[in-house]
């Protein structure tokens, strides 16, 4: 008998599991046919070059939000760096905006040199950005189609083959 339940209890656990895999796959397609579109800002790099969301419309782009203090953040940093290398010519943008109301700008001029990062990072001094696009755990990513809709929030340490399968998924 109680093995009988034992069966019983794995079978419907594994009915469960593919039932919520099939409606979570539902819901990705479902966002990504009624995407949001991203709100654009315009925020300043160390050497205070203005940048705009904007700018980039026309490319994908990858919307990172981090702090040097996280450990998550630079775990993934080598390969955002890795990835912005291979693809800086092409049709896929990375911007990094640095949560700067909880860093200072020592701190993010020292981990950019550190990590040897070129890609754009920009400074969200007043924490607006970080608000506007309801960053509470970091990192957290965007990723925009060309037309500066969102396709995919994802929350926690990103690697390059991560990267590739998320923009290669829209």
């Amino acid at each position: 008998m109680g093995k009988k339940i034992l069966s019983i209890a794995i079978i419907a656990a594994a009915i469960v599991v593919i039932v919520f895999s099939v409606v979570n796959a539902m819901n990705k397609k479902e966002k990504r046919e009624n995407a949001d579109q991203a709100a654009d800002f315009t925020l300043e790099t160390l050497d205070g070059t203005n940048v705009s969301l904007s700018d980039y419309k026309g490319k994908k782009v990858i919307l990172n939000f981090w702090t040097t203090w996280c450990p998550p953040c630079k775990a993934e940093m080598p390969h955002m760096q890795n990835f912005h290398e291979k693809h800086e010519d092409s049709d896929v943008a990375l911007l990094a905006v640095n949560l700067t109301t909880s860093d200072s700008i020592r701190d993010v001029e020292n981990f950019i040199d550190g990590y040897g990062l070129t890609f754009p990072v920009l400074l969200d001094v007043d924490g607006e950005v970080g608000e506007l696009y309801e960053i509470i755990p970091i990192p957290t990513t965007y990723f925009l189609d060309e037309e500066g809709n969102i396709m995919e929030k994802f929350i926690g340490t990103l690697d390059e083959e991560m990267i590739e399968n998320i923009l290669d998924s829209y």
